[in-house]
Formats: C-alpha cells, structure tokens, sequence
C-alpha cells in the first residue's frame, strides 16, 4: 500500500466519507514495511499524525532496522513481538534484552504493546518493566465477528 502515492488521501477520504472521529483510528504498520520505502513510510505516518490519527509498529524486534525506525518514524506505538517473550525466563538475557527495549521505547515517549503473552508470570514480568498493555492468548482468543459481538452483548463476557 505505501507504493500507492496517494494513500494518505485515501485514507483520510474513507474517515471522512464515514465521518469517523479520527481520535479512534489507529493504522498498524508492520516493521518490515519501512523496508522496502522508507521515505513514503515516513511521509505516511507524517500526513497521519498530522490528521490526529495513531500509527503503530507491529511485530517490532523482528526484522534488522528496529532500532533506527525508533528514531526516524515518530510512531506513537510500539508492539514487541511474541517471539521476545517466548523466550523469557527468570534474570535471562532475554529478560534484560526486553525489559531494556521496553525501557527505551517508553523514554521515547511512546506506547508499548506486547503481544502474545500466554502465562501470568510474563504478565507479572511485563508489569515490573511499566509496560503500557498486554495482549495474548491469556485474556482471550481472536474471536469471529459474531462470536465476538455475542459475547459484547452478554452481561457478562464469557
């Protein structure tokens, strides 16, 4: 998509056509995106902030540039792979390496996800590095729609 010169247009004509509040939208790029072009990556995430729309990092820590995207693509969320927490255990080198990562990205003054957490001892470990959320098989499956509005219309979510 970012091959397409007029995405940002694009993008904010559909908000617009559907008079969304841009304040809820958050568009999800992949780390591996910047890759390929980076200029318009970074004139992308520009025109979306500029519109007060969030954009995140997905699957950060996966590819080999991450560190110089932190810096050049003001970004306003970062998510850590769930490849960094399948590997923790208790003063690992992964430990450090995460809570580090995790550490950095906040001084960054941006919002830290870390996805696929399965256990309460990553939770416990995330909060001791003030990550900001969790996401994971802990809390809930990826539901199908109807499955997912069923359960929002329950008094209790099952």
């Amino acid at each position: 998509h970012l091959r397409n010169p007029h995405l940002s247009e694009d993008v904010l004509n559909i908000i617009g056509k559907y008079e969304i509040n841009t304040g809820y939208v958050e568009i999800e790029l992949t780390e591996s995106s910047g890759y390929s072009d980076f200029e318009s990556l970074n004139s992308f995430v520009k025109d979306m902030d500029n519109a007060g729309i969030f954009t995140s990092i997905d699957d950060f820590g996966t590819g080999y540039s991450s560190l110089s995207m932190l810096n050049d693509i003001n970004v306003n969320v970062v998510k850590i792979d769930k490849s960094f927490l399948d590997k923790l255990e208790d003063g690992s080198q992964s430990e450090n390496l995460v809570g580090n990562v995790i550490h950095m990205i906040k001084d960054l003054d941006r919002i830290v996800i870390c996805e696929g957490v399965e256990t309460v001892k990553q939770v416990e470990f995330l909060k001791s590095t003030d990550c900001d959320v969790v996401q994971g098989y802990l809390y809930d499956k990826p539901l199908p729609k109807e499955e997912f509005e069923k359960r929002l219309k329950s008094p209790v979510y099952l």
